[in-house]
């Protein structure tokens, strides 16, 4: 069997080639190589990739934020592309220099708060929650409220950039016990216990973080 045909492509923002400096990496969700050298020119190639349907994973540097993917003429941004025998038709990736950016604190009550929590950033469209960043926050700083120290607050802040324009949900959990993303009921389990907020572009967006949204028994970890 001969190798497997290369996934290529180009990637710009605000219409001129981008380069590493604005986007890390480019992941087929399931291949087993996600790494791809960005060219000067803005094109890239991942090599090796097996027959099969891939979603396309975008990892953005800094304020840079994904405005759309496309193949052939068809926005795949959020879709699915098709890796056969023969070389699938180049990506276009198109991204903007100032995305949003969402600042804020995680703050919990000492009894409830774990060592760490991984902040979860969801795009809220239709009635999906659709994953979109996640930043691991230590709560390392503990303030006492009254000289009994009752009300102990563990708290940190966190920092999320280069957030596409949209309506988003803002969830955390423990960081060794998150859900599975993509349970058909994750949205029936988590969606209300969130924080909504509105990003963007080229905004900042503030927002506090007083629950953990804890896995329910049942839910399979990342």
């Amino acid at each position: 069997m001969g190798e497997f045909p290369a996934v290529t492509g180009k990637v710009t923002i605000d219409g001129e080639p981008a380069t590493k400096a604005a986007i890390t990496h480019i992941a087929l969700l399931s291949a087993r190589s996600s790494a791809v050298q960005i060219e000067n020119d803005g094109s890239f190639r991942l090599r090796g990739i097996a027959p099969g349907t891939y979603r396309i994973r975008v990892y953005t540097e800094g304020s840079a934020w994904v405005r759309s993917i496309r193949q052939n003429g068809r926005d795949v941004t959020r879709g699915e592309i098709v890796v056969g025998e023969s070389a699938p038709e180049p990506l276009e990736i198109d991204l903007g220099a100032k995305g949003g950016t969402v600042r804020g604190i995680v703050a919990l009550p000492a009894s409830q708060a774990p060592p760490a929590v991984m902040v979860n950033l969801f795009r809220r469209m239709d009635s999906k929650l659709v994953f979109e960043k996640q930043t691991y926050v230590v709560l390392s700083h503990v303030e006492a409220q009254g000289e009994d120290k009752e009300g102990v607050i563990r708290s940190s802040a966190f920092t999320l950039e280069g957030v596409a324009p949209g309506e988003y949900t803002v969830l955390a959990w423990p960081a060794e016990a998150q859900p599975d993303y993509a349970d058909p009921q994750f949205i029936q389990r988590y969606g209300d216990r969130g924080k909504a907020i509105s990003v963007q572009e080229g905004t900042t967006t503030t927002v506090a973080v007083d629950a953990i949204a804890a896995a329910e028994p049942g839910d399979a970890p990342l």
